[in-house]
């Protein structure tokens, strides 16, 4: 068989493939054999037991295709051959930048996430990715693996008041101090 990029089709070089026999109603049986795919992807098993067996395939840099379908189920029988069996992979990707005011200056601990855009019933709909990142000090961010889709990049959660919460609770035990504080801060 092969593994493969997607969209492209090229050929996913040192993929790890991994061929699991399958047990009574489809239960893992366990691991049968673990090899790695040659310069063009591919990968070459021999001497299976006849039975039911389950693949899959994962390299760095990559997420099996489509998420949910992890596996492909393969059926053999004594003595047979299949040579069709194709693994698809998709390239992860990352996004980086920074984020700065309207002074030109860095913005320093904004949250950076992903809201995924899909069209669901005719409507666009946004979800959150599951990984945020938070901006260093030169307000830089990088999001790394990141599946393939449509995305929105939300700078969010800046906290107004740059202070620490100890600072804010000895400035809370003076109430007029802290009204002071918090004016110049926002101005």
């Amino acid at each position: 068989g092969q593994v493969v990029e997607q969209p492209s089709g090229h050929g996913v070089p040192g993929a790890q493939v991994l061929v699991i026999r399958s047990g009574p109603q489809g239960a893992p049986g366990g691991p049968v054999k673990q090899i790695f795919a040659d310069s063009q992807g591919r990968f070459f098993l021999s001497d299976l037991p006849a039975g039911a067996y389950r693949t899959t395939a994962t390299a760095r840099g990559y997420q099996v295709t489509p998420p949910i379908a992890l596996t492909r189920n393969i059926e053999l029988g004594d003595g047979e051959r299949i040579t069709d069996v194709k693994i698809s992979l998709a390239k992860l990707a990352s996004l980086a930048g920074a984020i700065r005011d309207d002074g030109g200056d860095p913005v320093v601990g904004t949250t950076v996430g992903l809201f995924r855009r899909s069209l669901i019933n005719g409507r666009v709909t946004l979800a959150r990715a599951p990984f945020a990142v938070v901006t260093d000090d030169r307000g830089a961010y990088r999001l790394a693996n990141v599946t393939p889709g449509d995305y929105y990049v939300c700078a969010c959660n800046r906290d107004p008041i740059p202070f620490d919460g100890v600072l804010l609770s000895t400035l809370a035990a003076d109430p007029l101090q802290l009204l002071g504080v918090a004016a110049r801060a926002v101005t």
